[in-house]
């Protein structure tokens, strides 16, 4: 298990050792997704590949949400 802290600012740093197994780099966008048990990251570039196919719902229910996201970027 990694973890990290929120800073006093609502911040995480997100640890090196999981920077590195995502092959996230500075400037990389993650999305956070609420699930029943509890947040999913994902990093945007790689949401399909991220989640696990077995579980279609966790699947559809993270790309409706980035959708949402991006068409309220949109306005």
């Amino acid at each position: 298990m990694v973890t990290a802290k929120l800073t006093s600012n609502g911040m995480i740093n997100l640890p090196a050792k999981l920077q590195k197994k995502l092959n996230l780099k500075p400037g990389d966008e993650i999305s956070f997704i609420l699930t029943d048990e509890g947040i999913l990251l994902i990093p945007k570039k790689s949401i399909l590949t991220a989640t696990n196919p077995n579980n279609y719902k966790m699947a559809v229910q993270a790309v409706k949400e980035i959708r949402q996201e991006r068409n309220k970027e949109n306005w």
